[in-house]
């Protein structure tokens, strides 16, 4: 079995992709900074800790000593503007950091990016695929940037020989820390939320995204990329779902482009008196009501694959999180099949 390095292994996806690959019997190393949280991987047994920041070279040489491949999770996703050169030193910068080590060992890599990455121009009805390129412009999200800037960092490595294999997952769903990431929709459609909007996107399920992202690297399909998404549904259906599984009312009214607009500027105000949600931006209303499609047909024809079906996904993380509402502990998903 392999030694593999895990950065933002205390995140959503990264603590997922760590508790696959212990139960594939892999050695794992992380690397974690001094202030991470645990509370999603708890329970988790015999994995080797190394402290540090991913833009830290010394630290980077030492945790990459050793290990055959480097799964690179680690990232922030924010919407919010006094996030932004935030978002450029970890995801960007630290990308290229962690690109700079895997050279100098002259190991393989594993990008987790985003379909934000893409950065495509959204046209009605088109399906977006990873053959498709960035256009730069003033809509896109400072995210949307970072994301963007740390592929090229990693398409850069591959120009100099590194082995490195990128996935472009869509909104990932999954047991998580339920104040963050897509956890929080699960939470307010519990706590019964009353609106819904016009927006459509992908969404894929965490298990998924970690064991097709590591399929990938074990067939050794480096240099390229692959779009991750299981499949394209309205907000209005998945919040309908969650409702159903949650045993709650579903959310009502339509809250479309303009109702959505007069949110995030009211919050915007809320906010100069400490009140409102961060999570309320103009980027984050605006993507609500966008409707967007994207198709994974790549990596299932390379890998032979197929998704969990979001009503799996949906089910099988209400589940756990009734459960944490119960005993306020962290219940993840099994990798099983139902």
């Amino acid at each position: 079995m392999s030694r593999i390095l895990v950065t933002g292994a205390t995140g959503f996806t990264g603590s997922y992709m760590v508790r696959y690959l212990r139960q594939l019997g892999h050695e794992v190393r992380i690397l974690h900074r001094s202030e991470s949280s645990w509370y999603l991987l708890e329970e988790v047994e015999g994995l080797e800790k190394f402290c540090g920041d991913i833009r830290d070279i010394f630290a980077l040489s030492d945790a990459t000593e050793g290990v055959d491949a480097v799964y690179h999770c680690a990232g922030l996703v924010s919407y919010k503007k006094e996030d932004k050169n935030r978002l450029h030193q970890i995801n960007a910068a630290g990308t290229e950091a962690v690109v700079n080590a895997c050279l100098d060992r002259n190991i393989p890599m594993l990008h987790l990016s985003s379909v934000a990455a893409i950065g495509k121009k959204y046209t009605r009805g088109e399906v977006i695929t990873e053959q498709n390129k960035w256009e730069s412009r003033k809509a896109l999200s400072d995210y949307a940037v970072s994301k963007f800037r740390a592929e090229q960092e990693v398409w850069r490595g591959v120009a100099e020989g590194l082995q490195a294999v990128i996935v472009n997952p869509s909104i990932i769903l999954g047991a998580c820390d339920w104040e963050q990431s897509s956890g929080r929709l699960f939470r307010s459609v519990y706590k019964r939320y009353p609106f819904y909007t016009q927006g459509i996107t992908g969404f894929v399920d965490v298990r998924d995204v970690v064991q097709m992202a590591h399929q990938l690297m074990e067939e050794k399909h480096f240099g390229e990329r692959f779009l991750l998404s299981a499949d394209n549904l309205t907000y209005q259906h998945l919040f309908e779902t969650m409702a159903k599984y949650l045993q709650v009312p579903p959310p009502r009214w339509e809250a479309g482009p303009k109702l959505s607009g007069l949110a995030w500027r009211l919050n915007a105000i809320l906010r100069m008196f400490g009140l409102g949600n961060k999570a309320i931006t103009r980027t984050t209303a605006r993507m609500a009501n966008r409707q967007t499609r994207y198709d994974s047909s790549k990596v299932k024809s390379r890998l032979g694959m197929e998704f969990r079906s979001l009503e799996e996904t949906i089910r099988d993380s209400c589940v756990c999180f009734l459960a944490t509402q119960q005993d306020g502990c962290h219940h993840p998903l099994s990798f099983e099949h139902a």
